[in-house]
């Protein structure tokens, strides 16, 4: 959250962080999301919540959901937010660098 990935969002304009009053928070829904395999409805609420106001208050275009297990938890049917999802985009580069090509989704 704070090293905008290890400076590898090339092309990104622009990067707004988590409010750091939020880190704690979000961190440790999300070890509980890494050791549960989901979250709790107030969880799910606490990090859409979240989302939307960083697209409402800041101007975010998107939001990356950079952690592979949030998978777990943000779905298309249940993301009514722009986002990039982490873990298609890193689906996506294995199976590209397993066969060459990659399915279009």
């Amino acid at each position: 959250m704070q090293t905008e990935l290890f400076g590898r969002l090339r092309g990104v304009t622009e990067v707004v962080p988590l409010p750091p009053a939020t880190f704690g928070q979000v961190g440790d829904i999300y070890r509980r999301i890494v050791e549960t395999e989901r979250a709790s409805p107030e969880e799910f609420e606490t990090l859409r919540s979240l989302a939307h106001r960083l697209i409402d208050h800041e101007g975010v275009d998107e939001i990356l959901l950079a952690g592979t297990d949030l998978a777990f938890v943000f779905r298309p049917e249940n993301t009514d937010f722009p986002h990039l999802d982490g873990a298609r985009i890193h689906v996506k580069a294995i199976v590209r660098a397993v066969t060459g090509s990659v399915e279009e989704s």
